[in-house]
């Protein structure tokens, strides 16, 4: 009985983040993971052109992306 009392407090500890909030930050993984594909792909195609274009806009709105994800998991440990 001790160590699947064991077992199971090690899976909870794993994962601190609930549910929705795991579900949030790998949808931004993916989408971060995608627009980086692309990015590369765009780069590679328009060179110096590309690079600042994706500089200017592909960064601001990943980091906006990422920083509502860790908004609203502090909102919902807060709740």
């Amino acid at each position: 009985m001790t160590n699947t009392h064991a077992l199971s407090s090690a899976r909870r500890s794993a994962s601190t983040l609930p549910a929705p909030a795991q579900a949030r930050r790998l949808q931004a993984s993916i989408i971060t993971a995608a627009v980086a594909a692309f990015s590369l792909a765009f780069i590679a195609t328009f060179g110096a052109i590309g690079a600042f274009v994706v500089g200017a806009s592909v960064l601001v709105p990943l980091l906006l992306l990422w920083l509502s994800s860790d908004v609203v998991r502090s909102d919902e440990r807060a709740s």
